[in-house]
């Protein structure tokens, strides 16, 4: 095993250990946490919301202990999460605290960065800046450097190789890139006006502004909910459709629990236009039209109005 492969290989090591460990952590190290100039390195960013690899959101500085200042090279931010059958998704979990604390889901931020060829040998310390919001209880990266040690030696970008034959002949160069989100529409309730009251379903109904010259068809588009569920308990269930026209598309979500333990909390969601052709891309934030909250029993109730509710393209 060369060394571009036993790196590779610690590299998801690491990322997966962490997030079996999942607290939404920033990791004070990084992965590995010894490096050649050139060389592939990430970070455990903790569970950043609104972050990507764009200069005027997200950027990282080299800065070795010796002194000087580097400019990183942000290769991919993504996010991991844990496998649903995992004790993090038990009540008894810290990922009931991180939900709660974050407003969203439960995911590990991965930052996966390519060192520069001019970084000098020595210890130093990754500094990152970024406008992305991170859960109250862990710290934020703007405020904990990162160590990282260059040793000797000239490395290069890892290329994540990987086989994809039934007989080793199909060799592959990773694409970190198709682990970033989509475009999308992001609707959720600001944390502020989240409560705990308990509700049987959730029906929002939505505008799909998009430039598309037919009606949308429910394949064109997807609707990702965030999973509250290791908080909540709600056993909840989610349908959607889209119906409409021309110009005049909607979307429904339905969320729904049979004991009726929904909160407010569980609806966040995200739209995806699944249709990758540049027409049926969202062109505007969708405007939603209806919220409805019910009881166990089917009966409106009192809940979240529109006004409570933020929707914006990401």
């Amino acid at each position: 095993m060369n060394l571009k492969q036993q790196h590779s290989k610690i590299l998801y090591a690491v990322i997966f250990s962490c997030l079996l460990v999942l607290q939404a952590c920033t990791g004070k190290q990084t992965t590995p946490n010894v490096a050649r100039a050139g060389d592939t390195v990430s970070i455990a960013i903790g569970s950043a919301e609104g972050m990507n690899k764009l200069s005027s959101n997200t950027t990282a500085v080299y800065v070795p202990d010796a002194g000087g200042s580097y400019p990183l090279t942000i290769r991919a931010i993504f996010n991991l999460y844990p496998d649903k059958k995992s004790s993090l998704y038990n009540k008894a979990s810290n990922t009931q605290y991180l939900i709660s604390s974050s407003n969203h889901e439960a995911w590990q931020t991965v930052m996966v960065i390519d060192l520069p060829l001019n970084v000098p040998v020595g210890t130093g310390k990754i500094h990152v800046d970024t406008i992305a919001s991170f859960p109250t209880i862990v710290t934020n990266p703007n405020f904990l450097p990162i160590g990282l040690e260059i040793i000797d030696g000239v490395g290069s970008p890892d290329t994540f190789e990987y086989d994809f034959s039934n007989n080793g002949s199909g060799s592959m160069e990773g694409d970190l890139s198709m682990l970033e989100p989509l475009p999308h529409a992001l609707v959720k309730l600001p944390f502020e006006v989240f409560d705990e009251q308990y509700y049987g379903a959730i029906e929002m109904r939505l505008t799909l502004p998009t430039g598309a010259t037919r009606a949308l068809r429910d394949d064109d588009v997807r609707v990702v909910v965030d999973d509250m569920t290791p908080y909540s308990r709600s056993s909840r269930n989610v349908v959607w459709g889209v119906k409409g026209s021309v110009g005049n598309d909607e979307l429904v979500v339905m969320m729904m629990s049979t004991s009726g333990s929904l909160i407010s909390l569980e609806s966040r969601f995200s739209i995806v236009m699944s249709n990758t052709q540049p027409k049926f891309q969202l062109t505007t934030a969708p405007t939603i039209l209806e919220v409805n909250y019910y009881d166990i029993n089917g009966n409106l109730v009192a809940g979240k109005t529109i006004a409570d509710y933020l929707v914006a393209l990401n």
